[in-house]
């Protein structure tokens, strides 16, 4: 029933990309496929997405294509712009290792550089690893 929900959502017509910070030890490397068999939450903004990452691994950077179910629930004043994806694999293109302080610069977005992580005990690594991919359709 829980998939029945994304079809009472109209599908966006163009390609987008959103983001989500993810948490595990594995390297991933052009060609890898990321399995993501139940719907899953990312975001619009990019930095939210940084957020929530801590020590390990990467920020996905997805691109979804037309028409892709997916659930837009910033339209709802969620803070993060969240965006709740259909379960599909995603196939990595690109990985890339930058500076965090350098996040502001790869997203060619120069006027907001002093958004900072969330506040944590942890001292953070000076780099961070961008993944980008693509949906998989089922």
């Amino acid at each position: 029933k829980m998939f029945k929900i994304f079809d009472q959502f109209p599908r966006y017509k163009k390609e987008f990309k959103v983001y989500r910070g993810s948490n595990v030890e594995k390297i991933f490397k052009e060609g890898d496929i990321i399995k993501n068999p139940i719907p899953s939450s990312t975001s619009l903004l990019p930095y939210v997405a940084r957020g929530f990452l801590q020590e390990s691994c990467c920020v996905l950077e997805i691109t979804v294509p037309p028409k892709f179910p997916v659930i837009f629930l910033h339209k709802y004043k969620f803070w993060e712009k969240e965006v709740v994806m259909f379960s599909c694999d995603l196939q990595v293109t690109e990985t890339l290792t930058i500076k965090r302080k350098n996040f502001s610069k790869y997203l060619d977005d120069p006027d907001i550089p002093w958004i900072r992580q969330f506040r944590t005990n942890k001292e953070l690594p000076e780099t961070m690893v961008i993944v980008k991919c693509k949906v998989i359709e089922h």
